[in-house]
């Protein structure tokens, strides 16, 4: 079962409000590297199932979070997965991710 947690604040990071297709995929990438540590490498076809797109209306989706500045994408070598991950200097003050001592997302993982 995938999942992903949808924070209201994700739909005014763009005027107009991001689509939900837009906050499902930024979402998700959001989960993987929110700490500002880590990055998101999962497939088109991935993302395509969480937002029930078309791998190619998904790239569009993703092509327009990078060209808003939300999604920071880094290309790597031929034949491995582009690298994406939030661009946290767009996020809203106030929010951030604590990690416990075990190196969980206090909200996600609750103690």
């Amino acid at each position: 079962m995938q999942y992903t947690l949808v924070f209201d604040w994700m739909f005014e990071l763009r005027n107009p409000e991001l689509s939900l297709t837009e906050v499902i995929t930024y979402s998700t990438i959001y989960s993987f590297s929110r700490d500002g540590r880590g990055t998101f490498v999962g497939s088109y076809k991935y993302l395509s199932r969480l937002t029930r797109l078309s791998e190619r209306q998904q790239i569009r989706v993703l092509n327009r979070l990078i060209n808003d500045g939300l999604i920071i994408k880094e290309e790597t070598p031929f034949g491995y997965p582009n690298e994406y991950k939030v661009n946290l200097n767009v996020i809203p003050q106030g929010i951030k991710c604590e990690l416990n001592d075990k190196g969980y997302d206090k909200m996600s993982h609750p103690m």
